[in-house]
């Protein structure tokens, strides 16, 4: 079973804390300026988009 300290220790070294310094209300006014930023978005395009993206893999031929 994982705990807290395992699911942190990645490739022999502890990760950082990512909530270290979260300041919940940095991210309200970071979400209030964004918010709307995208209503002039086609949805279905935007959806089409992705999926053909994902069809057409983005690795290069030379990747495996």
């Amino acid at each position: 079973m994982r705990t807290k300290k395992t699911m942190r220790k990645l490739a022999g070294h502890i990760r950082p804390n990512i909530w270290a310094g979260y300041n919940p209300e940095n991210v309200r006014v970071a979400l209030a300026k964004v918010a709307g930023s995208w209503a002039d978005l086609e949805v279905e395009t935007l959806i089409e988009s992705i999926h053909r993206a994902r069809e057409e893999g983005s690795r290069t031929t030379d990747r495996p």
